[in-house]
This record gives structure tokens, C-alpha cells and sequence, in this order.
């Protein structure tokens, strides 16, 4: 705590010089404590350090221990001779961002602005981006407004966390928007801005605008970094161009860009997905002779790679040089495992190692459960299935539409119209939207039960949720119907005129 001095001590320009000097001398070597303590000091024979040197000690604290750098902030606020400026309350404002207390972010601009402060770009980008990262994009939306209210331009830092904070909500339009308006206003784009929109571009699966992104990046005389090439190779692996992905690995190296052991993660999840084991293995050789040390998910890739490949003997030979690096077993890990049992129909291997992972203390994620619901489906233990539906909600884990489908599937599959319908109704009330085989398969169900009235409301909100019926949809109405009408018409001149099904449209 910095204390207010009532008593003015002989001032000195060489003595408070020397202060500020062996406060930065241990803040370079980077110990808080011997500064703080030549800070109090300090402040002890009435001098004030310069605006330059507590806003290093306030960095150095930030960075190392933000709950004391809080106190030592608003100690110095209250202490009222030690100079704050624009600078000291981003310090604390970005690091309060990064560390997602976006609240308390704002209250210290506010505070700022109360005292006559007027935000700076940097103040209102750090706002911003946090706001984004955490998900608040109306919030940053509202800053970016203001921020231009006031009569701030954007730079690329601002356009490049506004445009990341769209794109994590799933609007890539408006992120592109963002991004023209940028090049229309006369903001040059930088290395972050490209790689945000290449990684946008190759979520999508849509790699000539990415590749054409990384070519104006250069000729721009911006030199790619390995999470562009990482980018690029990543979008490559997920449309199976493997040796596009290996050529732009050879492109990387020959522009003196080392590969990172994320790239070799990429490239070898990419070949152990496509089941070129070979290749894989060459790649995790190439990868320690690099110099980058093989991390779990290195692993888990070159397990599931020959799990896929019925190759038990190489899955346990990758899994035991995990463990001999050191290297634990991770949920995803445990998950490939449970995957491989439950593919080949052993659920009670597949159960013991799910137990097994739980002892360990890692819990399993929405993918466990989907693994473990599907080989319950396939089995027909749809009451098994649902309990273990039922049990992951409670875990406070949100079902994928897979899980819901897979459901959807089992029940279908045993005839059982009532559960298939009730899922999809949960489904729908979720705001997701069933598969078209989750809706054929309902719609086929109801049309065998001679329930054509249900079948075509089923059909009608099928075709709202932007689904097109196929042949085979279609086919089943209408022979359910026609069975119908046929049905009736004989039965009429026996039964005195009472028709078959009261359902039939």
C-alpha cells in the first residue's frame, strides 16, 4: 500500500534520479518486491518516481501478479502525487481484458474519463478486442460506435478485433465488410487482419479467396509467419489435398520458416486421417529431427490413424512412446480408444475405458458422449442410450446435433414414433435443426403407422428449416396415402361407409 506523505522532505534531482534509476535496474531484472520497496522509500523522503518508471513497476506487477498490481494501481490513485497518465490505465485495462474481468476494465475507463481523461484508440481497441474474445460482441459493436463519436479513427489493430469478433459469432459477411470498409477508408491491413480472414476462409472450405489472401499479404511486403503457412496447410489437410499440404511444407522451409510442431500436428492428423500411416510416421521422424518434441495430440492423431487402419499393433506402439516421453493420456486420447471399441461393437470395453478416464479425473466432452450414445444406438440399448442423453445434460454439457440424430436414428429404428418426434421437438426448441435423414426417417415412420396428417406437418417444417424433400420423402407420402385411399375405398361398402384411418388427409 502506497501511503500519502503529510511532511515535505529536502527534494533533490540527483537523489530522485538515483531512486528511479535502481527502481528500473530491478525491473529490468525483473523483481517486484526490491522495487516496490525503493518505491516506498522513495515516497518516504517525499520525491515521486517519473511517469516512465511506475508504469514499469505497474507492467512488471501486471504481468507477474494482476491482483497486486490492482491494489498498488488505486493506492497509487488515492496516494494522489504519484502521476497516473493514459498509459498507466491501459496497463491495467489490457491485463484486467486478457484476463476476461471485462467489468472491472470498464470501471477503470470510467474512472479515467471522471478524473477529465479522454480515451485513447489504444484504451478503446484493448476494450474492444477483450469484449470480443470473450464472446460480447454488442458491447464492442457500442465501443467501436463511440470510439468514432469522439472523433478516433479505427486502426488495423481495431478493424482486425472487430472483424475476430464477428467471425467468432459466425458472421463472416459482416467480418468481410468490416474488412473492405478497412481498405476503402485507407487502413492497411496487417499480418493479423490476413490471417484472420485466411483461417476464416479455409473454415469454410473455400481456399482460392485464402490463397489469394496470402499472395496479396505478400506482395504487400508482408512476410508470412508460420501461423499463416499453418493456416493455409490446415485448409489443404481438411480437403484431402495432402501434397498440396506437403509442397507448402517444402515451401515454407525454403523461405526460412521453421515449421512449428502445431504444423506437424496438422499435416500428420491430415495423413493419419486419410490412413497413410507411412507418410504419418516419416512426418513424426522429420518433426524430432527438427527439433520440435512430439506433443499428445501428435499421439492421439497417430493412434486413431492406426486404430482406423485395423493396425492394433502400431496404436500401441505410439501409445506406449507417449507414456515414455512423459506424456499423459488425455480425454481425447481415452476418446479415440472409446471410439475404436464401440465401433467394433464391444460397449463393455468401450464403458471400462470411459471408467477409467473418469478415475484418472479427466471427464469426458460432448464427442465422448456421442461416441458412447452411437455404440449404444447401433445395439439397440436405446434406454441405455438415453440415460447416458440424459446424464450429459445433467453434466451441464450441451448435445450436439449428431447426438440428437444418432437418437433420432436409434429410435426410428426400433419403430418407436412417439421418441423420435419428441426428440426432434427438443431438437427444434434448442434452435437446432435436424438432418434431412432425422426428418425422412420420422416422416417414414409416421407414413407406416398410416399417420399421414403428422407426416406433412413434419414434411411442411422440414421444407421451412430450409430443407428440400428428396424422391425417396416424397415416394413414402405418397404410396402411405394412397395405400390409405385404397384401403378405405374397399372397406366402405362392407362397414357401412367408416374409413380405414382417421388420420388419412
Amino acid at each position: 500500500m502506497i501511503k500519502s506523505q503529510k511532511f515535505s522532505s529536502p527534494q533533490s534531482s540527483t537523489s530522485s534520479q538515483i531512486f528511479n534509476l535502481m527502481i528500473d535496474a530491478h525491473i529490468k531484472l525483473r523483481k517486484p518486491e526490491p522495487s516496490l520497496s525503493y518505491l516506498h522509500r522513495m515516497l518516504d523522503c517525499g520525491l515521486v518516481p517519473t511517469s516512465k518508471t511506475f508504469n514499469n513497476l505497474l507492467l512488471l506487477l501486471s504481468t507477474s501478479h494482476l491482483p497486486k498490481a490492482l491494489t498498488f494501481f488505486h493506492s497509487a490513485y488515492a496516494n494522489g502525487r504519484i502521476p497516473l497518465d493514459a498509459y498507466s490505465f491501459n496497463i491495467v485495462i489490457s491485463r484486467l481484458c486478457h484476463a476476461g474481468q471485462l467489468d472491472e476494465a470498464l470501471q477503470l475507463q470510467t474512472l479515467f474519463e471522471s478524473r477529465g481523461g479522454v480515451p485513447n484508440l489504444v484504451m478503446f481497441t484493448t476494450l474492444i478486442d477483450g469484449h470480443c474474445k470473450n464472446g460480447s460482441l454488442e458491447e464492442s459493436r457500442q465501443l467501436f460506435i463511440r470510439m468514432r463519436e469522439l472523433g478516433l479513427a479505427p486502426n488495423e489493430f481495431t478493424y482486425t478485433a472487430m472483424m475476430n469478433g464477428y467471425f467468432r459469432k459466425g458472421y463472416k459477411k459482416e467480418g468481410i465488410q468490416l474488412y473492405d470498409e478497412m481498405k476503402c477508408v485507407g487502413v492497411v491491413p496487417n499480418l493479423y487482419t490476413y490471417n484472420s480472414l485466411m483461417a476464416e476462409y479455409c473454415k469454410d472450405y473455400n481456399l482460392d479467396p485464402a490463397f489469394k489472401l496470402f499472395d496479396e499479404m505478400r506482395h504487400s511486403g508482408f512476410v508470412p509467419n508460420v501461423v499463416s503457412f499453418n493456416i493455409l496447410i490446415g485448409g489443404l489437410c481438411r480437403m484431402r489435398r495432402l501434397k498440396d499440404a506437403e509442397d507448402l511444407l517444402g515451401n515454407m522451409k525454403e523461405v526460412g520458416i521453421r515449421p512449428s510442431s502445431i504444423t506437424f500436428n496438422i499435416l500428420m492428423k491430415g495423413f493419419c486421417k486419410a490412413g497413410r500411416m507411412p507418410t504419418a510416421m516419416k512426418l513424426l521422424y522429420d518433426m524430432k529431427a527438427s527439433g520440435s518434441s512430439p506433443t499428445a495430440i501428435t499421439y492421439n492423431s497417430l493412434i486413431a490413424g492406426f486404430l482406423k487402419s485395423a493396425d492394433l499393433a502400431g496404436a500401441a506402439s505410439a501409445y506406449k512412446e507417449m507414456k515414455e516421453r512423459g506424456l499423459h493420456p488425455t480425454q481425447a486420447t481415452y476418446t479415440i480408444l472409446i471410439d475404436a471399441f464401440a465401433r467394433n461393437g464391444d460397449m463393455e470395453m468401450a464403458f471400462g475405458i470411459y471408467h477409467s478416464m473418469e478415475r484418472f479425473g479427466l471427464q469426458g466432452d460432448v464427442y465422448t458422449f456421442g461416441v458412447l450414445i452411437r455404440g449404444l444406438c447401433t445395439e439397440g440399448s436405446m434406454k441405455s442410450a438415453m440415460n447416458l442423453f440424459r446424464s450429459m445434460i445433467s453434466m451441464r454439457l450441451k448435445p450436439s446435433n449428431v447426438i440428437y440424430d444418432t437418437l433420432i436414428f436409434g429410435y426410428c429404428s426400433q419403430g418407436s414414433t412417439f421418441r423420435s418426434l419428441q426428440l426432434l421437438r427438443e431438437m427444434t426448441g434448442n434452435g437446432m435443426v435436424p438432418n434431412i435423414s432425422s426428418y425422412g426417417l420420422t416422416i417414414r415412420l409416421l407414413c407406416k403407422e398410416g399417420k399421414c396428417k403428422e407426416a406433412e406437418v413434419l414434411l411442411n417444417e422440414m421444407q421451412v428449416a430450409g430443407f428440400l424433400p428428396n424422391d425417396w420423402i416424397y415416394r413414402t407420402l405418397s404410396d402411405a396415402k394412397l395405400s390409405i385411399s385404397l384401403c378405405n375405398n374397399l372397406l366402405i361398402p362392407t362397414f357401412g361407409g367408416k374409413k380405414a384411418n382417421n388420420n388419412a388427409s
